[in-house]
């Protein structure tokens, strides 16, 4: 990803292109099993082809000049920062969470959570093009239960919002704002 032959933005932009509800192939839906057929039925930037990177996975999906000029929730200007960014840097940083969720003294202490609730008012939100809702069977709605227990007026459990894929909190982070603020309000409202 770091020398992607089509450079680091392009990269990006094809990357976030596909994660995005522009893409019109994302059409997510809950998987039924956490099974290779299942996971096949994932867009290929999640489950890649043996023979390709990222890089190359991504290609074929660039958008053309006239959709990344349309593109309000990431102008290339803004994309510029993160690729002058990552191709300063690298990748590794963003990455590392993947790498550390295998390495048992973390997974150790991220299992002091296990089984506990959330017990204040709380508002999940992704989009409704975003596959990482849907990618683990039962996830959603295991949540949807997690956050009611303990908690009497919960916020609206789940949030997706309409034409945004991935990465929602990053490119409509004044919305996400706006929803929060809004949601506390009617909590607030009607205690």
């Amino acid at each position: 990803m770091w020398h992607a032959p089509q450079g680091v933005h392009d990269f990006l932009r094809g990357y976030y292109h596909m994660k995005s509800a522009d893409w019109k192939q994302n059409a997510p839906f809950p998987l039924k099993a956490r099974t290779a057929s299942e996971w096949a039925k994932l867009p290929r930037y999640y489950v890649m082809d043996l023979d390709k990177g990222m890089a190359e996975t991504v290609a074929p999906e660039m958008p053309s000049a006239a959709a990344i000029a349309a593109c309000k929730w990431l102008p290339d200007d803004e994309l510029r920062l993160y690729s002058t960014e990552y191709g300063r840097t690298g990748f590794q940083g963003g990455l590392e969470g993947y790498r550390l969720r295998w390495i048992g003294k973390y997974t150790a202490e991220l299992q002091m959570f296990s089984g506990r609730t959330i017990d204040v008012p709380s508002l999940f939100i992704g989009g409704n093009s975003d596959w990482g809702v849907y990618q683990n069977p039962g996830d959603l709605e295991k949540m949807q239960k997690t956050f009611r227990h303990g908690v009497e007026q919960p916020f609206l459990l789940p949030y997706l919002v309409f034409f945004f894929g991935n990465l929602i909190m990053i490119f409509m982070g004044g919305g996400i704002v706006r929803k929060n603020r809004s949601a506390a309000a009617r909590r607030r409202s009607s205690a």
